[in-house]
């Protein structure tokens, strides 16, 4: 319980300082996104791969620590080297190949937003003053492939390493990848919601 805790403060007190300097520096340029999640992404990596590696413990049984501590830091590590940019390339690829109406895109009405949003997942366009949302919601748009692209990858090395069951790297594909998304999905959260009270 303590290791949560500790990686829900280092997580928040991170994604705030990141959140803060990220709307002001790219505020006239647009914004890459994969510039914002790389390197938190390196950044969350050491407590990723702890959390990850005591819920495998609980799985499959703490005499295996060693094996586990390796395959999640070699399953994580690869999410993060590979995934992540290709995740983002898709985002951009397609926000750059499938046109949107313009009468329908925008930050002017509530659809346009979500719309705007999601369509720029990958690279948001300069929208000054809507950055403080933008970021954080774009950030949790681009995080839904990620994470699935972890759950099916992640346990093929996880049991290739581990000398696991099928089902044992299944499960804790699901559980470890669940936990560490929820809490990044829910500090997230917490900012956007700081941003909007903020800006209020």
């Amino acid at each position: 319980m303590k290791k949560i805790k500790t990686f829900m403060i280092a997580t928040c007190a991170y994604l705030l300082v990141w959140l803060v300097y990220s709307s002001s520096a790219f505020a006239e340029t647009g914004v890459p996104m994969l510039a914002m999640i790389w390197p938190a992404a390196c950044y969350l990596l050491l407590p990723i791969v702890a959390l990850e590696t005591w819920i495998a413990c609980l799985i499959i049984g703490k005499e295996n620590l060693l094996r586990n501590l390796i395959a999640s830091a070699v399953v994580n590590t690869m999410t993060t080297l590979i995934g992540i940019p290709l995740c983002w390339g898709a985002f951009v690829a397609i926000e750059v190949t499938v046109p949107i109406p313009d009468d329908l895109y925008g930050v002017g009405t509530f659809w346009g937003k979500v719309l705007s949003v999601t369509h720029q997942a990958g690279w948001l366009l300069p929208y000054e003053t809507q950055m403080y949302w933008m970021i954080p919601v774009a950030t949790m748009v681009l995080l839904v492939p990620i994470f699935f692209f972890s759950v099916y990858t992640e346990r093929v090395g996880f049991r290739l390493i581990t000398h696991c069951s099928r089902e044992q790297s299944r499960r804790w594909s699901w559980v470890a990848n669940g936990a560490t998304y929820g809490l990044i999905f829910l500090v997230l959260i917490g900012l956007l919601i700081y941003g909007i009270f903020q800006k209020g």
